[in-house]
């Protein structure tokens, strides 16, 4: 929100769509973002391991979210890599916000769509979080 805020103070931007919903969608990407990050952490066996993939993940879905190559011209494969990343559609709503003035519905449907991501994650690491966490791991 301070890049929205610098741009449009600083830059003069016109921002048409509602600054609440993009928060929202901000708050449930991040949530979205936050759950992939438990999850890598839950089943990989040291933090380490766990920020590399991270990394990985970072870049796969910066390659796959639309923003390089349109999704419309990705061959199948990567258009079902660019679904699955959170990044994409947390993007395509804040293009729409930030250009259009689009109604509540959508956003709320891109909110809903982000908001499975950590219910998926917490059903995944339910048992094996807290065994994880228990575990000590040795720094060589």
């Amino acid at each position: 929100m301070a890049e929205i805020a610098l741009l449009v103070w600083v830059f003069d931007a016109r921002v048409v769509g509602n600054l609440f919903y993009m928060l929202c969608v901000a708050f449930f990407y991040v949530m979205a973002a936050q759950s992939i990050g438990l999850l890598l952490f839950t089943f990989t066996g040291s933090e380490i391991t766990a920020y590399t993939l991270m990394g990985i993940m970072v870049s796969i879905a910066l390659a796959f979210s639309g923003i390089v190559v349109p999704e419309l011209s990705m061959s199948l494969p990567a258009q079902i890599i660019s679904n699955i990343e959170p990044l994409t559609h947390a993007l395509y709503a804040m293009f729409d916000l930030f250009l259009r003035k689009v109604p509540g519905r959508p956003v709320f449907s891109v909110c809903a769509l982000l908001l499975m991501y950590p219910l998926i994650a917490g059903l995944l690491v339910r048992r094996r979080l807290p065994e994880r966490l228990r575990k000590q791991e040795v720094v060589l």
